[in-house]
């Protein structure tokens, strides 16, 4: 299975972007940041645009499937979009949060639910409790720290 989908994605897409300090709006600037030339796709219905970028309502507004989708949301919410995102042909995932394994029976159940529905949909899953992917060769990140010399 390539990385590239990880490594070079032409298109990011951030479920749970926000207008607010948040993992989700750190993600849109530092992609900004890096001179990411691929499509920036914010997903929160609350919004309709986030840092000059059309905000989408949910996964299945998108117009493509992204090669990335970064999930910005709890770990109570991962699972609800998981499936949507498998079936919008997504080839790669990053979740920020923690909550999984870390946290026990109910959490490694979880987890092996969401490792399940990537093997079956043959997704690359970054995380859970991760930092995400920055590849400066490539200028793309879903990294939730980009470093002001990138800037």
């Amino acid at each position: 299975m390539s990385l590239d989908a990880l490594l070079r994605p032409k298109s990011i897409a951030i479920l749970g972007a926000s207008e607010r300090p948040s993992i989700g709006r750190s993600l849109i600037a530092s992609a900004e940041r890096i001179g990411f030339e691929g499509r920036v796709y914010p997903i929160n219905p609350k919004y309709p645009e986030i840092l000059g970028h059309r905000c989408y309502p949910s996964i299945d507004a998108l117009p493509e499937a992204p090669d990335v989708v970064a999930f910005c949301v709890s770990y109570t919410r991962i699972l609800e979009n998981f499936r949507p995102v498998a079936a919008k042909g997504a080839k790669a995932v990053a979740i920020f949060d923690g909550g999984f394994a870390e946290r026990g029976e109910e959490g490694s159940k979880l987890q092996a639910e969401i490792v399940g529905v990537c093997r079956e949909a043959g997704i690359l899953l970054n995380g859970p409790n991760c930092m995400g992917v920055l590849n400066p060769a490539s200028r793309s990140s879903i990294y939730r720290g980009l470093p002001a010399m990138w800037g």
